[in-house]
């Protein structure tokens, strides 16, 4: 409702039917056209049947806060709306893959909270105090293999950079640090070379149904974790390909 009828909307695939009423709309994948004056982009990385990726929509969102210079008007229970006033030469928008550092104020963990003042590229994630991760659902969908993870954070006290396998429920590497000296990059070798396969439920007794298989790869998820009552600041994180 708080978006004018004229303005073109770019919505994520769980979401794009609820915008079915309106005269513009697209889900938000491949070469956008955009449409002069003001377009609204709606992020909901983890709800409904998505076709975009989380890392790929967290990096758009960053794009859209940094470079992009799109005000964010929105950022709750994980949804993100952004408005961006195109530039007049500019017709057609590439959606990114999500390969770029994911900025971690797009994923708080139970324990964090996102800090949204400033200029964008100083946006983060902080501890509330509390014990628990201070952000998680930094994920990637990788075909197994070797990894290098680069976690970008401060801490204040101990904290846990850990990388986990979501396809397979393991935890595959886990750095504790004691604290830094202001901002760190702390980096992880991730050995994701088991390739887990997501049980797809098949029916019970005489109904029964068989399945595709689901996506492929590994789903590679970076966590930060804070046992309480020491400030931890985190950035961003990345997964790079170790190649062989």
């Amino acid at each position: 409702k708080r978006i004018p009828a004229g303005d073109a909307v770019f919505a994520s695939q769980g979401v794009v039917g609820r915008f079915s009423q309106r005269l513009d709309v697209r889900p938000m994948n491949g070469h956008l056209p955009i449409q002069q004056g003001a377009d609204w982009f709606v992020f909901t990385p983890w709800v409904g049947i998505e076709t975009q990726k989380p890392a790929a929509a967290m990096v758009f969102a960053g794009q859209l806060a940094g470079p992009m210079h799109a005000k964010l008007i929105l950022d709750q229970n994980g949804v993100w709306v952004f408005r961006w006033t195109p530039p007049a030469n500019v017709h057609r928008l590439n959606v990114p893959s999500g390969a770029a550092p994911l900025p971690a104020w797009c994923a708080p963990g139970a324990a964090g909270r996102a800090v949204l003042t400033g200029s964008p590229s100083t946006w983060h994630v902080t501890s509330d105090g509390k014990q628990g991760y201070v952000a998680d659902r930094l994920e990637w969908a990788r075909m197994a293999g070797r990894f290098e993870a680069r976690v970008t954070l401060s801490a204040a006290g101990p904290v846990n950079v850990e990388v986990w396998d979501n396809t397979g429920n393991v935890l595959l590497s886990r750095d504790r640090v004691p604290y830094t000296h202001g901002k760190l990059t702390v980096t992880l070798p991730v050995n994701a070379t088991r390739d887990y396969h997501h049980p797809l439920y098949g029916g019970w007794g005489p109904f029964q149904a068989k399945f595709g298989g689901g996506p492929k790869g590994q789903r590679i998820e970076v966590r930060v974790w804070s046992p309480g009552g020491e400030t931890v600041n985190v950035y961003s994180a990345q997964l790079l390909t170790v190649s062989h």
